[in-house]
């Protein structure tokens, strides 16, 4: 994890810890779900892999899309993603979050061309 990762994760628990101070507890703490693999298909035909983890929120949950450095993946994500979906603490109210590789990293490396044909696409 770079040096900007690292400030961006302090930051973002920061906030999370501060803005949720005073907000009351959950009568019942609900269980998360397990998170899902997307794909999203672009204008130009490439198609987007993504990994939605569902809020125990439901509607009330403040979503956050993350997005990657270059020649990295949505996968750095996973165990901040896993954090903010179910905070342990009960001050912090969960988030619907959603991870994305970029097209030409990770699980997005394919296009179709006109023809219909699969094309790999690179960074």
């Amino acid at each position: 994890m770079n040096l900007l990762h690292k400030v961006l994760a302090v930051c973002c628990a920061v906030f999370l810890t501060t803005s949720h101070l005073f907000a009351q507890a959950p009568a019942r703490a609900a269980r998360a779900m397990p998170p899902e693999e997307v794909f999203l298909t672009t204008k130009d035909n490439v198609r987007l892999a993504a990994t939605y983890y569902r809020s125990t929120a439901g509607r009330d949950a403040v979503p956050l899309v993350m997005l990657h450095d270059y020649k990295e993946g949505r996968t750095i994500y996973n165990n901040l993603a896993l954090v903010l979906q179910s905070p342990t603490d009960p001050r912090i109210k969960s988030h619907a979050i959603l991870t994305v590789d970029l097209r030409g990293h990770g699980g997005s490396t394919l296009a179709v061309d006109q023809t219909g044909q699969s094309l790999e696409i690179d960074p």
